[in-house]
Formats: structure tokens, sequence, C-alpha cells
């Protein structure tokens, strides 16, 4: 699932966007932290399928508040190192902003750390 951060301005205090945060609810155990569940992602080659999932959720979430009248808030997406190597990289975030035709785009991408 995904749960979202906001990010505010530190000079106005207002809110400027949001950061997705991929999160793993075990049924039997509640959320598992992120450490331990990215490596294991990136080891087996999932992080592709679940970055791809986690970029277009965003967007979809991001549309739905548009669409109850919320702000148009930026999004972040966190996205590893194994995922902008990957030839189809660039098409997944094309195909994922595809569904903002005509609006202004909203996404922002983080890198994250390799450990």
């Amino acid at each position: 699932m995904l749960h979202y951060q906001p990010k505010f301005d530190a000079t106005t205090g207002k809110t400027t966007g949001v950061e997705a945060l991929i999160r793993w609810n075990d049924p039997e155990t509640g959320l598992v932290p992120p450490l331990q569940f990215i490596p294991i992602l990136e080891e087996t080659g999932m992080i592709f399928d679940v970055g791809r999932w986690a970029l277009r959720q965003a967007v979809r979430d991001q549309q739905h508040w548009r669409a109850a009248g919320l702000p148009a808030l930026r999004v972040a997406v966190n996205v590893s190192a194994q995922q902008l190597r990957a030839p189809h990289f660039v098409q997944d975030v094309q195909l994922a902003l595809a569904c903002q035709e005509g609006l202004k785009p909203a996404l922002e991408l983080e890198i994250t750390k390799a450990c």
C-alpha cells in the first residue's frame, strides 16, 4: 500500500506536496518496515513490478484528490537505482503519466540511496 507523508515549505509552513511511501501490511504481523522488504524486492527483481505499481497508484490517487476538489499537490515517488537503470523505466513513467493527459504534470521522482 502507499502512505502519503506531507512535504512542507519551511518558510511558509504551507504544504507543497506529498511523498508516496510504500508499505507492506502483513495480515499476521501488521506493517513491515521498508528496510525489511525493499532489499528482498530488489534481490528478487520484484522491485520493477512494485515500482510500476507505485507510480501508477500515486498518479491514480492524485487524480482522485483532484476530482474531490483537493489542491493539486505534487506527488514524489521513490525510485531505486535498479529501476533507473532498467531499459523500460522511461516507458513505465510515461505510462503512469498517460492518464494525466491535459493536466500539469505533478510527479516527482526521488532516487533512493543504495545501501
